[in-house]
């Protein structure tokens, strides 16, 4: 299974798992392997050779026969293999034919994958939940390393994003087993399936990390034609075209694109509203804060100013003591030398 999964933060961790998918088949029944097949077990490398085996090998080393070799059991790619690129090339592989039939060929959509489930009464919510957490957790595995670069290239979140193709197969029990993690995985459409399903994820990743699309071009375009037919010599006829309305398709793609650009200013807008009375009442907060701030600042003076003449009465209360004090010796030394 193909899964794809948008990343716009790793600090915080921000992910969004597309809500559809591929499910990709082998082109080949599966069977398991011969005792005879190479394994890549690293625990059974080291093989023991029993004592009869090597008796005979033995024996026929010294008679001076060559040991016949035996044949390699045969490995069926193609039974493993679920790669498109290389399937397709295989006459057992079935493409698809158009988008509407998401359940047909080697290649479906995860929507008809879970039908199906559901048609042998399973029910896929099990299976789902288990990919989620697989996704959750690879991605909090990688999520210090990923985050301790993204500091050391940018100074603030959300400078970019990206989206992850997530290779996950299911084993005979449903259990989900991750095999790799593709960066950037390939949006080209080969097949109506792909460019139906591609074309929504990509519409729903734009409008995610809030890219929004532009008609200039298209418009400067329609004008640009209409002045080259004006000066040929046919004025009215690209008069006549330039106020044609455009056919179903084209009419109902900019009727869908101007929807969402008015749906996206509504919301534009909102935003704006709630930032400004946010910022009023900053601003009203900032005025009681430089009035409070006033306030003190009057008191703290006039206590500056109370102090100081504390001060000064204590200044001249001693001055005072000190004069009393030189008065009292002088008559004591009087009276004593009398």
């Amino acid at each position: 299974m193909r899964l794809y999964v948008l990343v716009t933060s790793f600090e915080p961790l921000r992910a969004y798992l597309f809500e559809d998918g591929l499910a990709r088949f082998a082109t080949r029944q599966y069977s398991p392997p011969p005792p005879s097949a190479p394994s890549f077990n690293s625990s059974t490398t080291a093989t023991t050779i029993p004592s009869e085996e090597r008796t005979s090998k033995h024996e026929a080393k010294d008679a001076g026969l060559k040991e016949p070799k035996k044949k390699p059991a045969k490995f069926d790619a193609m039974a493993h293999i679920t790669n498109v690129s290389i399937c397709k090339h295989d006459a057992a592989y079935v493409p698809n034919a158009s988008a509407e039939a998401t359940g047909e060929g080697s290649k479906w959509t995860l929507g008809a994958l879970w039908r199906k489930l559901r048609t042998q009464d399973i029910d896929p919510e099990n299976v789902q939940k288990r990919i989620r957490d697989l996704v959750l957790k690879t991605l909090i595995a990688a999520q210090p390393q990923i985050a301790s670069k993204y500091c050391g290239r940018f100074r603030r979140r959300g400078a970019c994003f990206e989206l992850f193709g997530f290779d996950v197969m299911l084993d005979e029990t449903l259990s989900p087993w991750i095999i790799e993690v593709n960066v950037s995985p390939d949006l080209s459409a080969a097949t109506p399936l792909d460019k139906a399903l591609k074309g929504r994820l990509a519409v729903d990743m734009l409008h995610v990390v809030g890219l929004r699309p532009r008609l200039k071009k298209q418009k400067r375009a329609a004008a640009a034609s209409a002045q080259h037919e004006a000066k040929n010599g046919t004025a009215a006829t690209a008069a006549a075209a330039a106020t044609e309305a455009p056919s179903a398709a084209g009419q109902q793609a900019q009727e869908e694109a101007m929807a969402q650009l008015r749906e996206q200013l509504r919301q534009v807008e909102a935003q704006a509203e709630v930032k400004k009375n946010e910022v009023e009442a900053l601003k009203a907060e900032q005025v009681k804060s430089k009035e409070r701030t006033s306030k003190f600042m009057s008191a703290f003076k006039a206590m500056k100013k109370m102090l100081a003449e504390r001060n000064a009465e204590n200044a001249e209360l001693r001055n005072h003591v000190r004069a009393s004090g030189g008065e009292a010796e002088a008559v004591l030394a009087a009276a004593t030398a009398a």
